[in-house]
């Protein structure tokens, strides 16, 4: 369950994640929801645990909000993947 700007709630099985939303500078929330579904659907698809899963939902979705349209540009994918790859692994052991 997105949230907006309180963050987001996951649950598979009994195990419930929640993910609070970072602070950032919200200019347009056209395809928040969208991109919070991409970064959570690749994260569910490659196995990982629903606390990282929510986690790239709200990291992805934080980005978008940022700017006009529902469009990050390709430089600022690389900074998600970077950032997915590096702060990431703290949920790899949850």
């Amino acid at each position: 369950v997105t949230m907006s700007e309180r963050g987001a709630w996951a649950q598979r099985g009994s195990e419930k994640s929640y993910q609070p939303a970072p602070m950032v500078e919200a200019i347009d929330r056209t395809g928040a929801s969208d991109l919070y579904a991409s970064g959570f659907l690749y994260g569910y698809l490659n196995e990982a645990s629903i606390h990282k899963c929510n986690w790239m939902g709200i990291l992805i979705s934080s980005y978008v909000v940022k700017r006009l349209g529902a469009e990050i540009p390709g430089s600022i994918w690389v900074e998600i993947r970077q950032r997915i790859s590096d702060e990431g692994k703290a949920f790899d052991n949850l």
